[in-house]
């Protein structure tokens, strides 16, 4: 049988044919599973590369009240502070869907206003407004929520101590290119009442803000801001 083929040229030829068209398909079918391969590979580290959400918190301005007559004159508007934090959110570009909790802390540091009228007129108010414009009215530390003199808010004229306002809750995001961004607007007001109000001049409430993705222990606040002034 061998000797037949080398003898005939023929045969020769459709052997080596036949060798290559073999050596061929071998490579093709070798090919197309390795390309396969590769882009399942490359699909899937663009999965994992991308599939990441940012979320962010700014900052709104601080909340510190120091009364004085310069900013209380007698018979004078009322003096308010305000400050608006954002929670911004975008969400990852694989499934444009992103979904994270969050927390609000406010820690209040008064160094001794007092109800210089009754216990039941307000002084200094605290005025909350969440995100789309709801006034917050939630139970709040068992502090009073009222209205005086077109202010409404709750009584924190001797209040001293940490208020948890939101207690992880939800900021949803259905952009990768557009942030979701949930603004909170805080109004600390000194009333400005028509009577004497001199025992609370130079007195002062200092204000901590915090908005974080974990809960916070007054411990872990009070030492965030000690290292924020530190870094100041």
């Amino acid at each position: 049988m061998l000797d037949r083929i080398r003898n005939n040229k023929s045969l020769q030829i459709i052997g080596i044919l036949i060798i290559i068209v073999g050596l061929a398909l071998v490579f093709r079918i070798a090919y197309a599973f390795l390309d396969d391969f590769y882009i399942d590979d490359i699909k899937k580290a663009s999965i994992v590369g991308d599939k990441v959400d940012k979320i962010d918190f700014i900052e709104g301005g601080p909340l510190d009240l120091f009364v004085s007559s310069e900013n209380l004159p007698l018979n004078g508007d009322d003096y308010a502070i305000v400050s608006e934090p954002k929670v911004s959110l975008i969400a990852n570009n694989v499934t444009n869907k992103a979904t994270i909790n969050y927390s609000i802390y406010l820690n209040l540091e008064n160094s001794g206003f007092i109800h210089t009228v009754n216990d039941n007129t307000p002084e200094v108010m605290l005025t909350i407004d969440k995100p789309g414009g709801e006034r917050y009215t939630d139970n709040l530390n068992d502090l009073v929520y009222k209205t005086y003199e077109g202010v409404s808010g709750y009584d924190i004229t001797t209040f001293n101590g940490l208020l948890t306002i939101a207690d992880q809750i939800p900021i949803t995001s259905n952009s990768s290119e557009t942030a979701q961004v949930d603004t909170w607007k805080f109004t600390i007001t000194y009333l400005n009442l028509n009577s004497s109000q001199n025992a609370n001049l130079g007195q002062s409430i200092n204000s901590t803000l915090v908005i974080s993705k974990e809960p916070k222990t007054i411990e872990e606040i009070m030492r965030m801001k000690e290292e924020a002034e530190a870094g100041a």
